[in-house]
């Protein structure tokens, strides 16, 4: 891979005549708490393992000299080429950098900061990527939807009220759409709602990435109920109808298939609750975590102490309570959705083998106990309609919850577009 390895002068033949623009002060998002310096303009010189970055010059007349020269042709689409590369490479930061007034704002500027027991880290299934681990981002989820919708909303309001980023008036025999809405990160932000005007000053709006429980509004707590619900009413309706099937069949009663079907189910629910309790015993350990960070940032920066002494200080401790709840609930919860899924599979494969076709399965010893009975001289077509009933009704819950869930997915759908 290429590296960037310096910036020098070049002569005035070494010229881009593709990134040729002029000077501009550009500024990084708030977030990251720099701006970028007024950067000359650049042209990237390829050697064998590294790229030169080489300052140029802006003459009018060695643009007009190396357009006319043939042979500078092939040197500038090899530069251009070796600037594309690096910059797909995320390679090309800027060389100059101050920090910004307000310092950087990174709250875990480094690993050791983030909060672990037992050895394990306390966000957890928070900070791991895919689907499969939404189930703890349910809070930090809403807190950035939330605040990107009302940024939006702010920015809707603004345009519908044709103001430009200073938040002057646009007269109205002017196009609004001609009017010039670029402005720095700071004036964006306020033109977002993310900024406020104190003293004259544009201060941004503290971005915390766990909300305080205060700010959970009920439509926050009335999502929760729905899922849980609506997962709830799915996993029954299947397990259940796998479960009125096996117990409704003769011989009736608590047997070796319908217990398994129960136990998957219980297991199913038990999981879901300690994964559950896991992220939220999690989001208040980090929620103090990053009150306390702050507080910590802010008495650093009273004193005074550089935002980047390594090795850092010992971070604070949130609550010890929270911080072991949170990991031994996810680690129960794993525990039992392997298990769970392990034992279905097992189940499936006794199924399969003929491992339940015994007299303890087929008499339902287990709810009967000594008064347990087994069928041994039936026709199949006798068993067969006696099994109708059952079959119907496990036929018909599945239909049912199938229908019930794709009702509700498509109402809030419906309620989404509205």
């Amino acid at each position: 891979m290429a590296n960037i390895v310096g910036a020098t002068r070049t002569s005035s033949l070494d010229v881009d005549v593709f990134r040729l623009a002029d000077d501009k002060m550009r500024r990084d998002t708030f977030a990251d708490g720099y701006v970028d310096s007024p950067s000359p303009r650049m042209v990237a010189l390829p050697s064998q393992d590294d790229i030169r970055l080489l300052r140029i010059p802006s003459e009018t007349s060695t643009l007009r000299r190396l357009s006319q020269d043939s042979d500078g042709v092939p040197m500038v689409l090899e530069r251009q080429k070796a600037f594309k590369v690096a910059q797909e490479c995320k390679l090309m930061q800027p060389l100059t950098r101050t920090p910004g007034e307000h310092g950087p704002l990174s709250l875990e500027r480094h690993v050791d900061t983030i909060p672990n027991c037992l050895g394990c880290s306390v966000p957890g299934d928070e900070k791991q990527e895919g689907p499969a681990f939404n189930y703890a981002r349910v809070f930090t989820w809403w807190n950035m939807a939330n605040r990107l919708h009302q940024a939006f909303e702010k920015t809707a309001a603004n345009l519908e009220s044709r103001l430009d980023v200073d938040g002057k008036m646009v007269p109205e025999d002017l196009k609004f759409k001609e009017c010039n809405l670029k402005g720095d990160s700071l004036h964006l932000l306020r033109y977002c709602g993310l900024a406020d005007t104190i003293n004259g000053q544009i201060v941004p709006q503290d971005l915390k990435e766990y909300p305080e429980w205060s700010e959970l509004d009920s439509g926050f707590y009335q999502r929760i109920v729905t899922a849980i619900a609506v997962g709830l009413f799915v996993q029954w309706c299947t397990t259940g109808a796998a479960i009125v099937i096996s117990y409704l069949t003769e011989v009736r009663g608590l047997g070796c298939r319908s217990g398994g079907y129960i136990l998957y189910g219980i297991l199913g629910v038990l999981s879901f609750v300690f994964l559950f309790a896991s992220s939220i015993f999690s989001h208040a350990a980090m929620l103090r975590h990053e009150a306390m960070q702050r507080d910590r940032h802010l008495k650093e920066k009273e004193r005074g102490a550089s935002c980047f002494e390594y090795p850092p200080p010992p971070p604070p401790r949130s609550p010890a309570a929270f911080r072991g709840l949170a990991v031994v609930t996810r680690m129960l919860g794993r525990v039992l959705v392997v298990t769970n899924a392990a034992w279905l599979i097992l189940s499936s494969i006794w199924e399969l083998v003929g491992f339940y076709d015994n007299c303890w399965c087929d008499g339902t010893v287990l709810s009967k106990g000594w008064r347990g009975w087994v069928i041994l001289f039936k026709e199949s077509s006798a068993m067969a309609a006696a099994a109708r009933q059952p079959w119907a009704g496990g036929v018909f819950l599945s239909v049912f919850g199938l229908a019930g869930s794709c009702s509700v997915f498509w109402l809030y759908c419906r309620g989404n577009r509205m």
